[in-house]
């Protein structure tokens, strides 16, 4: 799939002119992008969680910022932090312009960024330039407007140049906070 595809590149390409960031990591893909159920999600964390103590979850569930209520999915997060001693680093979502229905803001990070323990990640524009007066949040990055202050950082992620699934290899893939975190 070409969004796992680009965010396995950001974080361990060899590649000679796109490098991830943790060349020598092992990384394993539990690959949620066909997942449609919260059990079918619930089980690719548990699989990544035992083979990895750093969890990246670039993927949404639920509705897509729309509310800030925890959901089951932000719950067994919260477990796997806890008790498998995880670091989970979670896209929070880029639903701030228009969630998941095209109409309405999302106004909340979607989940499982919404767990407690994960550290929910936002997308910043980098302009390539030295200085950071020129940097912004990009605008459908998703934030919470009240209750828990979320996301707890922000990365470059937009305009980002990873790994394809096609000749040349490499190629701009876009933007989100999925490659941020």
């Amino acid at each position: 799939k070409d969004h796992p595809t680009a965010v396995a590149g950001m974080v361990a390409s060899f590649h000679p002119t796109v490098r991830g960031i943790a060349r020598a990591a092992n990384l394993y893909s539990a690959n949620g992008d066909d997942y449609a159920t919260f059990a079918a999600l619930d089980a690719a964390m548990d699989w990544g969680s035992s083979k990895a103590p750093i969890l990246n979850n670039s993927f949404w569930a639920g509705n897509c910022g729309l509310s800030d209520t925890i959901s089951n999915i932000d719950r067994h997060m919260d477990y796997l932090v806890r008790y498998n001693y995880d670091l989970a680093v979670v896209a929070s979502g880029n639903f701030n312009v228009l969630s998941c229905d095209n109409v309405t803001p999302g106004t909340f990070v979607a989940s499982p960024a919404k767990s407690y323990n994960a550290l929910a990640v936002g997308n910043y524009f980098d302009q390539n330039t030295l200085d950071w007066s020129d940097d912004a949040m990009n605008a459908s990055s998703s934030y919470n407007t009240s209750g828990m202050w979320k996301p707890e950082i922000a990365a470059s992620g937009s305009a980002i140049n990873s790994t394809i699934r096609w000749d040349p290899w490499t190629d701009n893939t876009g933007s989100g906070t999925s490659y941020a975190s």
